[in-house]
């Protein structure tokens, strides 16, 4: 979650659940546990009154910075002895996978709809 705050420092907390495929509430709730361990701050923008930006705290940007460079390595310990060519293998059918997913949640928002 703090990979998406810190790429999208300033973003609503509409466009964080978007970009994590999450209700809106639920990232209210991540958002308050960020915010009471001083990882974020939010305010209101002032081009829209009904929105809420987020950013990084200097203690959020550390905590990101650290979580990165962990993940990163994981990353890479992952891939070892995994050749170009295959991880685009993998890439390209996780991509056909989501696809397929995000049409089964379309198919049922318009079952729900009728």
């Amino acid at each position: 979650m703090l990979d998406v705050v810190s790429k999208t420092e300033g973003s609503s907390q509409r466009e964080l659940a978007d970009g994590v495929r999450i209700e809106g509430a639920t990232m209210t709730r991540h958002l308050d546990r960020l915010e009471e361990a001083g990882l974020i701050s939010r305010r209101r923008d002032p081009n829209d009154r009904r929105a809420i930006l987020v950013d990084l705290t200097p203690a959020g940007r550390k905590t990101h910075a650290r979580l990165r460079a962990r993940m990163s390595a994981a990353h890479d310990a992952c891939w070892t002895g995994i050749t170009k060519r295959d991880r685009e293998t993998v890439r390209r059918v996780a991509m056909h996978l989501s696809e397929n997913v995000e049409s089964l949640t379309a198919d049922r928002k318009e079952v729900a709809i009728v």
